[in-house]
Protein backbone atom coordinates (compact mmCIF):
# COMPACT_ATOMS: atom_id res chain seq x y z
CA UNK A 1 0.00 0.00 0.00
CA UNK A 2 3.37 2.30 -0.16
CA UNK A 3 0.88 4.03 -3.35
CA UNK A 4 -1.40 4.94 -1.20
CA UNK A 5 0.54 6.27 1.10
CA UNK A 6 2.27 8.59 -1.44
CA UNK A 7 -1.13 9.72 -2.48
CA UNK A 8 -1.92 11.23 1.07
CA UNK A 9 1.32 12.54 1.66
CA UNK A 10 1.35 14.30 -2.15
CA UNK A 11 -2.07 15.58 -1.83
CA UNK A 12 -1.57 17.33 1.87
CA UNK A 13 1.63 18.76 0.69
CA UNK A 14 -0.11 20.45 -2.43
CA UNK A 15 -3.34 21.15 -1.44
CA UNK A 16 -2.22 22.26 2.45
CA UNK A 17 0.95 23.59 1.95
CA UNK A 18 2.85 24.31 4.72
CA UNK A 19 0.17 22.51 7.05
CA UNK A 20 1.46 19.51 9.41
CA UNK A 21 -0.55 16.19 9.72
CA UNK A 22 -1.30 17.66 13.56
CA UNK A 23 -2.67 20.84 11.96
CA UNK A 24 -5.04 18.84 9.52
CA UNK A 25 -6.05 16.26 12.17
CA UNK A 26 -6.90 19.49 14.43
CA UNK A 27 -9.26 20.90 11.95
CA UNK A 28 -11.83 18.98 11.38
CA UNK A 29 -13.37 20.84 8.33
CA UNK A 30 -10.18 20.59 6.36
CA UNK A 31 -9.70 17.41 7.65
CA UNK A 32 -12.99 16.60 5.91
CA UNK A 33 -11.98 18.27 3.16
CA UNK A 34 -8.42 16.71 2.39
CA UNK A 35 -10.86 13.42 3.26
CA UNK A 36 -12.97 14.72 -0.07
CA UNK A 37 -10.19 15.65 -2.11
CA UNK A 38 -8.53 12.14 -1.69
CA UNK A 39 -11.49 10.58 -2.60
CA UNK A 40 -11.73 12.08 -5.92
CA UNK A 41 -8.22 11.23 -6.52
CA UNK A 42 -8.16 7.78 -5.81
CA UNK A 43 -12.07 7.36 -7.48
CA UNK A 44 -13.78 6.14 -4.32
CA UNK A 45 -16.65 7.68 -2.73
CA UNK A 46 -17.04 4.84 0.23
CA UNK A 47 -13.90 5.71 1.63
CA UNK A 48 -13.93 6.68 5.42
CA UNK A 49 -12.06 9.41 6.60
CA UNK A 50 -10.57 7.02 9.11
CA UNK A 51 -8.86 5.55 6.78
CA UNK A 52 -6.87 8.39 5.55
CA UNK A 53 -6.57 10.14 8.66
CA UNK A 54 -5.07 7.15 10.62
CA UNK A 55 -2.62 6.59 8.04
CA UNK A 56 -1.51 10.21 8.27
CA UNK A 57 -0.80 9.50 12.10
CA UNK A 58 1.01 6.42 11.25
CA UNK A 59 2.92 8.15 8.72
CA UNK A 60 3.93 11.08 11.25
CA UNK A 61 4.68 8.28 14.03
CA UNK A 62 7.15 6.79 11.81
CA UNK A 63 10.87 7.76 11.22
CA UNK A 64 10.71 7.96 7.69
CA UNK A 65 8.18 10.94 7.90
CA UNK A 66 8.71 13.11 5.14
CA UNK A 67 9.99 16.79 6.57
CA UNK A 68 7.77 19.29 7.13
CA UNK A 69 4.53 16.90 8.05
CA UNK A 70 5.86 16.96 11.80
CA UNK A 71 5.03 19.51 13.73
CA UNK A 72 7.86 21.54 15.31
CA UNK A 73 5.33 24.34 15.89
CA UNK A 74 5.97 27.51 18.01
CA UNK A 75 5.66 26.25 21.80
CA UNK A 76 2.43 27.87 23.55
CA UNK A 77 2.19 28.66 27.29
CA UNK A 78 -1.40 27.40 27.56
CA UNK A 79 -2.10 29.98 30.81
CA UNK A 80 -1.09 32.91 28.54
CA UNK A 81 -3.44 31.71 25.20
CA UNK A 82 -6.48 30.79 27.99
CA UNK A 83 -5.99 34.58 29.42
CA UNK A 84 -5.89 36.20 26.18
CA UNK A 85 -9.09 34.86 25.36
CA UNK A 86 -10.84 35.77 28.94
CA UNK A 87 -11.23 32.24 29.95
CA UNK A 88 -11.09 32.10 33.41
CA UNK A 89 -9.76 28.23 33.67
CA UNK A 90 -6.35 27.47 34.99
CA UNK A 91 -4.67 25.24 32.86
CA UNK A 92 -5.18 22.26 34.21
CA UNK A 93 -8.90 23.33 35.09
CA UNK A 94 -9.13 23.76 30.76
CA UNK A 95 -7.31 20.48 30.08
CA UNK A 96 -9.46 18.66 32.93
CA UNK A 97 -12.87 19.59 30.80
CA UNK A 98 -11.35 18.47 27.53
CA UNK A 99 -10.17 14.86 29.00
CA UNK A 100 -13.61 14.63 31.04
CA UNK A 101 -15.17 15.67 27.75
CA UNK A 102 -13.34 12.99 25.61
CA UNK A 103 -13.84 10.07 28.38
CA UNK A 104 -17.92 11.14 28.67
CA UNK A 105 -18.21 11.17 25.37
CA UNK A 106 -15.98 9.03 23.30
CA UNK A 107 -14.98 6.46 26.56
CA UNK A 108 -14.57 3.96 24.14
CA UNK A 109 -11.92 5.58 21.40
CA UNK A 110 -8.41 6.74 22.18
CA UNK A 111 -8.26 10.65 21.41
CA UNK A 112 -6.01 9.32 18.15
CA UNK A 113 -9.04 7.54 17.04
CA UNK A 114 -11.42 10.32 18.30
CA UNK A 115 -9.21 12.75 15.96
CA UNK A 116 -9.43 10.59 13.01
CA UNK A 117 -13.41 10.95 13.15
CA UNK A 118 -14.09 14.95 12.01
CA UNK A 119 -17.52 14.27 12.92
CA UNK A 120 -16.53 13.10 16.59
CA UNK A 121 -13.91 15.82 16.71
CA UNK A 122 -15.97 18.67 15.88
CA UNK A 123 -18.62 17.33 18.36
CA UNK A 124 -16.14 17.34 21.18
CA UNK A 125 -15.02 20.86 20.22
CA UNK A 126 -18.54 22.44 20.31
CA UNK A 127 -19.09 20.59 23.71
CA UNK A 128 -16.00 21.90 25.03
CA UNK A 129 -17.15 25.47 23.56
CA UNK A 130 -20.53 25.35 25.33
CA UNK A 131 -19.02 23.70 28.49
CA UNK A 132 -16.68 27.00 28.96
CA UNK A 133 -18.94 29.55 27.64
CA UNK A 134 -15.87 30.25 25.07
CA UNK A 135 -17.13 30.49 21.63
CA UNK A 136 -13.61 31.63 20.44
CA UNK A 137 -12.32 28.28 21.25
CA UNK A 138 -10.86 26.99 17.77
CA UNK A 139 -11.17 23.99 16.81
CA UNK A 140 -7.33 24.09 16.86
CA UNK A 141 -6.70 24.72 19.61
CA UNK A 142 -8.86 22.27 21.79
CA UNK A 143 -7.88 19.27 19.98
CA UNK A 144 -4.04 19.97 19.81
CA UNK A 145 -4.66 21.16 23.96
CA UNK A 146 -6.07 17.50 23.81
CA UNK A 147 -3.10 15.45 21.74
CA UNK A 148 -0.90 17.36 24.12
CA UNK A 149 -2.82 15.89 27.30
CA UNK A 150 -2.47 12.44 25.79
CA UNK A 151 1.28 12.57 25.05
CA UNK A 152 2.21 13.60 28.66
CA UNK A 153 0.41 10.90 30.08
Amino acid sequence: MPEFKEQIITLLQSEFPGRTIDGLICRPDEARIFCDKLRNVIGSSRLPDVIPLKSLLNIRKSKSCPTGLKGKGQRRVLATELRRIGCGLSPDGFRDVLVNAHVDMYKDQTVDTMLCHPTESKGLCDFVRRKTGQDVLTDEFILSTLMNVRKSQ
